[in-house]
């Protein structure tokens, strides 16, 4: 028995096509324990479907970024770059684009570099964050960077200094988001917007 996994890809102009991901081959006599595919299969297919994905999604972006938003000309190529976006599934190599600024207006200062530095910068998938710091609340380090490996296709690179810093990462921006919420609302209380709270406090018994 063989089985081929193929993914279909539609994009926004309605233009099709057709990419095989693996090709799975079953004898017929197998025994219910070890029915469905092999680990290792299983992350080879993951592995190409998130390659496929990221390349179609990422080369979308880059294409309507290269338009101007105020004239709608398409700017040409200036120069590019590489960058590693880093997932659960797979890490995958990118080629970033630059784009010649359009004459028809002066953008901000830095803004034409703003998403290449952004993606330079932290080109790191929000769910593999994620994963890592809820699994190093759990086990160590090291053992959580086993666990990844082992039922995951990962690439190389995530060994367990780097789920520690990606997890402090993680906490010092949690940290940094609570502060800014916590000022908030402590600004809000003192305009007086939060009048309920005040009457509260006035008729408290204490």
């Amino acid at each position: 028995m063989k089985f081929e996994l193929i993914l279909a890809v539609r994009g926004e102009d309605g233009a099709t096509s057709e990419v095989s991901l693996a090709h799975i081959s079953r004898t017929g006599d197998a025994e219910v324990a070890m029915l469905g595919p092999r680990l290792s299969k299983g992350k080879q297919a993951v592995a190409r479907l998130q390659h496929e994905i990221v390349m179609h999604e990422f080369a979308a972006t880059t294409q309507q970024g290269r338009h101007c938003a105020r004239c709608c000309v398409a700017r040409p190529i200036k120069d590019c770059h590489g960058s590693r976006y880093r997932s659960l599934f797979r890490d995958v190599d990118l080629r970033v684009l630059r784009y010649v600024k359009c004459g028809c207006k002066k953008p901000p200062r830095g803004a034409a570099l703003a998403g290449s530095r952004a993606l330079r910068q932290r080109c790191i998938s929000a769910e593999l964050e994620c994963v890592q710091s809820e699994l190093a609340a759990t086990v160590s380090y090291g053992r959580s960077a086993q666990i990844l490996h082992m039922l995951l296709p990962l690439g190389p690179g995530h060994s367990a200094s780097t789920v520690r810093d990606r997890t402090l990462r993680v906490g010092v921006r949690m940290e940094a988001e609570l502060t800014v919420l916590t000022l908030s609302i402590i600004r809000v209380s003192d305009t007086g917007n939060l009048g309920g709270i005040s009457m509260a406090r006035k008729h408290s018994p204490e």
